[in-house]
């Protein structure tokens, strides 16, 4: 697909309600960027993780969006970051850290919490030898504001060594839930770890961190790999939200939520059974813990696993893309997926997001997404037969010009000869030792009426 390629796909009318109209009801495209530079090799089973923009140590770091691990032509450790350029409306990869060999792997899961990328679990490659898997059951924790990385010290309740789990950060507690052992075993527990404290690693290095066993209510999703989870709830509720609730639910003074069910959302993956297209919600800060499986409207998403799922906070969506189903492969001639369906919270209704035409990206599983701004995007993965390029797609949840068009319009254009060299003479004719914030502004409407004669218009 080119980078001038783009689609605009509209909601189903039958979403025509309810609060969440405005953004179910727009726009939206699922097209390919613009990408600046180096960019990294395929791969499979790594991790793509936001961290907002924030302040460290009086510097000002603009929001990233890094990539950890995976398998491709090898096993990697090395983080990579993506930054957007909104003026070019480009993206720019950059190699942060080469990481160290012993934190090679794929199949993990990486969160965010305090602006450090919490990483856990994983496999490495096949040992021929002993004919098996080795899966990891560490936790490491990289802070790419200082590049350091440090492994957490845990113990407590037994946590089993995992790959393709599902994790997410919800309150202080990082919560795991099932994936698959060494032994290709189903695995079913539910597991809380608090980070409280993982700021202070560099005073602390010998700081243990104890695993909890979460036991709920109620029927939850049982064995299960290769699922997904978010931590789902009113944005003034998660700096309050607590792994177990110190009262009773009919005295929890929370204040009221848009959002019906709280709590982490499951959706899909594989058992022995095969795969499967249930949403459950593990209810957290209740008393008691339960799983409960909320009724749905709209048609279900067909049965996937090794998918992605990625919650839109401002816009309430979950949003789910491609996925396996080897069950479909009669039926459909493939068993890789590249649909888009949406999952309003609020409403608890499903919809499709269909496209007249098969434009975007190609039918993958086991790639890497991650929420950048109001946009998902999406690297790697497998296709049918063989890793899907190194390509960066976005799924937009606002209507955008194109980006490859503009991106290389706008670099081509400052580069002008006629244009920087306007803008040279301009700058020679103001003294940078008076340069003040009255002919700050004068010095811009230069800059732009030197823009404004060639024709170009910034945005």
């Amino acid at each position: 697909m080119s980078n001038s390629s783009s689609l605009q796909m509209l909601a189903s009318p039958s979403l025509n309600k309810g609060p969440f109209l405005p953004v179910l009801a727009m726009p939206y495209q699922c097209k390919e960027c613009s990408v600046y530079g180096w960019r990294p090799e395929t791969r499979e089973g790594a991790t793509l993780t936001t961290i907002p923009a924030h302040f460290w140590k009086g510097r000002w770091t603009e929001e990233r969006t890094y990539m950890f691990g995976g398998l491709g032509r090898s096993l990697y450790s090395e983080v990579s970051h993506i930054t957007v350029n909104q003026y070019y409306n480009e993206y720019t990869w950059t190699l942060h850290n080469k990481g160290k060999p012993e934190y090679k792997r794929y199949g993990h899961t990486a969160d965010t919490f305090e602006n450090h990328l919490v990483i856990t679990g994983g496999a490495r490659m096949f040992n021929r030898d002993q004919k098996r898997r080795e899966c990891l059951g560490d936790v490491l924790v990289y802070s790419p504001d200082d590049n350091s990385w440090k492994e957490l010290f845990n113990s407590g309740s037994y946590y089993e060594a995992r790959r393709y789990h599902a994790s997410c950060v919800y309150g202080n507690y990082l919560i795991v839930h099932g994936g698959l052992n060494e032994r290709d075993k189903w695995l079913d527990s539910t597991c809380a770890l608090s980070l409280s404290g993982i700021a202070d690693l560099e005073a602390d290095p010998d700081r243990d961190f104890r695993w909890l066993n979460v036991n709920a209510e109620k029927q939850g999703l049982g064995p299960i790999a290769y699922h997904t989870c978010n931590a789902i709830m009113d944005a003034d509720h998660y700096r309050t939200a607590r792994l177990i609730a110190l009262t009773s639910m009919a005295d929890n003074k929370l204040t009221q939520s848009k959002i019906p069910y709280e709590g982490i959302y499951f959706f899909g993956g594989r058992n022995a059974l095969g795969a499967n297209n249930d949403v459950y919600i593990l209810r957290l800060g209740r008393k008691p813990i339960e799983w409960i499986k909320p009724e749905i409207k709209g048609r279900k998403p067909p049965a996937r696993y090794a998918h992605s799922a990625d919650y839109i906070a401002e816009k309430g969506i979950l949003v789910v893309f491609g996925g396996r189903n080897d069950e479909n492969s009669e039926a459909t001639g493939t068993f890789c997926m590249n649909d888009i369906w949406i999952l309003s919270v609020e409403n608890l209704e499903w919809t499709e997001w269909r496209s007249p035409e098969p434009i975007g990206p190609q039918p993958r599983y086991s790639h890497a997404t991650a929420v950048a701004g109001k946009s998902v995007i999406i690297f790697g993965g497998l296709g049918e037969t063989s890793y899907c390029s190194s390509n960066l797609y976005e799924i937009s949840m606002t209507k955008k010009n194109d980006i490859g068009k503009k991106g290389k319009q706008n670099r081509k254009e400052m580069q002008h000869p006629s244009i920087s060299g306007q803008i040279t003479k301009k700058l020679s004719m103001i003294s940078l030792k008076k340069f003040s914030s009255n002919n700050l502004g004068i010095f811009t409407k230069l800059i732009l009426g030197s823009l404004a004669k060639l024709g170009y218009t910034p945005n």
